[in-house]
């Protein structure tokens, strides 16, 4: 029998720590505790941080719905958020994430 190591990552098991990551992280931390627990698992844990480009944060998220409704619902919060921080963030721009296309079937 052979066991092999996985990376937490590999199942989205990474640890949050609000002293490490990135911008988007931290602004996910703060938005915890100011939403509800499903939200947070559905919509926010599953973004990820693409790039800053000067002061515009750029979230890759799964799908448009996703992005439209984080923008809808909880730019207010979001904007609180990055102001408790004091992060360099003026603008969140949500874009769907780049997917491999799927394999042609055989």
């Amino acid at each position: 029998m052979s066991v092999q190591s996985v990376a937490p990552s590999q199942f989205g098991l990474i640890r949050e720590d609000e002293n490490s990551g990135t911008v988007w992280m931290k602004i996910r931390l703060a938005m915890k505790p100011r939403i509800d627990e499903m939200s947070y698992w559905n919509f926010f844990r599953r973004s990820r941080h693409r790039d800053l480009l000067g002061t515009t944060l750029i979230i890759d998220v799964q799908d448009g719905i996703v992005a439209e409704f984080l923008a809808r619902k909880y730019m207010p919060q979001l904007t609180a958020a990055i102001a408790s921080l004091s992060l360099p963030v003026e603008r969140i721009q949500f874009e769907v994430a780049n997917r491999a296309p799927a394999a042609a079937p055989k």
